[in-house]
This record gives C-alpha cells, sequence and structure tokens, in this order.
C-alpha cells in the first residue's frame, strides 16, 4: 500500500530530476504540440515536452517550451564516445550543447500533430548560452511547415488562379460543340 501511495502522489520524482531540461523559445504557432508530445535527437525519441511558459506580452510573443531529456531513453540508444553528444551518465556534454537546434516537425499532416526534433550540427556555429525560465536553452529552428508557408505569396498565387481560370474561359468559348457531337456521332 505504501509503495502504491508512494507512485500515486509522486514520490519517486527523486529519480526523474536526474533527467536533463532545457527550454527551447519558438516564434511559431504551436498548435498541435502538447505536453508530453515526443522529443526525439535526428528522430530517435529521447524525452518529451514537459511544460509551456505562456504569457508574455506582445501580439506575436515568442512561446517558451520546456522538454526533459530522459536519461533512460538516451542509455538505450547512446554510444560511449569520450568526445560524444553525451557523457557517461546520459547527459548532453556542454561543449555540444551550443551547436544543437531544435526544430518543429509535423508527425501527421493529417492530424497535426507536431513534435520537437533536436539535431547536432558541428557545422553550425555556436549559439550563445544563455538560461531561459532557470533551465539552459536550445537555440530553435523554423519549421519547414512554416518556411513553406512563409514562401507562399498569396498576391502572386491568387494572380495565377485568375490567368489559368480565364485561360480555360478562354479555351471553353472556343469549343464548337457541334463538330465535336458529330465527329462522336461519325466515329
Amino acid at each position: 500500500v505504501l509503495f502504491g501511495f508512494m507512485i500515486f502522489t509522486g514520490g519517486f520524482d527523486a529519480l526523474r530530476r536526474e533527467n536533463e531540461r532545457f527550454v527551447l523559445i519558438f516564434e511559431e504557432n504551436l498548435y498541435g504540440l502538447k505536453k508530453g508530445s515526443r522529443v526525439t535527437l535526428s528522430g530517435v525519441q529521447i524525452g518529451r515536452v514537459e511544460r509551456f511558459y505562456l504569457g508574455q506580452s506582445g501580439i506575436k510573443a515568442p512561446v517558451p517550451v520546456l522538454v526533459e531529456i530522459d536519461r533512460k531513453l538516451v542509455s538505450q540508444h547512446m554510444v560511449n564516445d569520450p568526445g560524444g553528444l553525451f557523457d557517461e551518465e546520459g547527459h548532453f556534454n556542454p561543449e555540444m550543447v551550443p551547436r544543437i537546434r531544435g526544430r518543429l516537425e509535423t508527425e501527421s499532416y493529417v492530424t497535426g500533430i507536431l513534435y520537437v526534433n533536436l539535431e547536432y550540427d558541428a557545422q553550425l556555429p555556436p549559439h550563445k548560452s544563455s538560461e531561459s525560465h532557470k533551465y539552459p536553452e536550445i537555440a530553435t529552428r523554423v519549421s519547414g511547415l512554416k518556411e513553406f508557408t512563409d514562401s507562399l505569396d498569396p498576391q502572386h498565387l491568387g494572380r495565377q488562379i485568375n490567368k489559368l481560370l480565364a485561360t480555360a474561359n478562354t479555351r471553353l468559348d472556343e469549343l464548337d460543340v457541334a463538330v465535336i457531337r458529330d465527329s462522336f456521332r461519325d466515329i
């Protein structure tokens, strides 16, 4: 009963405190990202979204997101390499964090479910190390969907659609229905 009570009340939080937490600040709409969403490293799950920090002023205020990196998940997949991304305990090497970028990815375009994918790139300039909401910050990149939607020019698309409709109407007017009917009848 005592064991069940401790699990129910969260008495084993001390085990979770060994996990690392980072804040990622996204400048885009987070609709589809929820508490508990996956956090991956190059597509392999290593954690989850823990919380959102809402309430900053401004119409398009950035949204800080707290992610938890689960040491057990990392330990299952990591390679012991002294100069690698992780230390032997499953924590990120502090020298590597400035070259990690987080990005929102779409799990499904149908459902709109999002998750956070982290990637390490040694070629990236290091992100200035800072803390946000008492946790180290990981820099973010714009999501692929946002890049695509930002590249769309609604005025240009509207002009193209108008040209298409005008051309289609001209071609329909040029059709001689009587000739086509007679041709089918002869065949």
